[in-house]
């Protein structure tokens, strides 16, 4: 009859834990980091279209990939791109907090890509980096750019 109970007790913890396990993984699964990729509206130039969608809770390895690439620019001078024409906008956001954490704009050249980052309140104050073609070619990639 020990034998039993003890049994007994081992099963019910295994279903215990195994219940309490599932349901934190279901229950917690908050967004708590965001990478939207967006491009300018043909027809209204104020208008930003964001098709593409990053969550940190389906895609974590794409918001790390592209904080890396982002950590791993370098700063360059006199860039002579138009600022309001960007060939796509790069966002990352926190919803849990409610809160733009980065806003870029990124050109896409032949063997490179330029990042601008504000600097201020407006576009009119701009720091301009360089990512290498083997990281804009991945952003290229995933998000289905020619």
């Amino acid at each position: 009859m020990n034998k039993v109970k003890i049994i007994s007790l081992i099963f019910i913890a295994i279903i215990i834990f195994i219940g309490g396990y599932a349901t934190g993984r279901l229950m917690h699964n908050e967004v708590s980091m965001e990478v939207r990729i967006g491009y300018p509206h043909s027809e209204y130039p104020n208008r930003v279209d964001y098709p593409h969608t990053f969550k940190n809770t389906d895609n974590q390895n794409v918001i790390n990939n592209l904080l890396m690439i982002h950590m791993q620019k370098e700063r360059i001078e006199n860039i002579d791109v138009d600022v309001e024409s960007p060939d796509i906008y790069l966002d990352l956001l926190s919803p849990t907090e409610s809160v733009g954490l980065l806003e870029s704009r990124v050109w896409f050249m032949d063997d490179s890509a330029i990042i601008a980052e504000r600097n201020g309140t407006s576009w009119d104050e701009v720091e301009f980096y360089t990512i290498p073609d083997s990281d804009a070619n991945y952003i290229k990639r995933l998000i289905g750019y020619e």
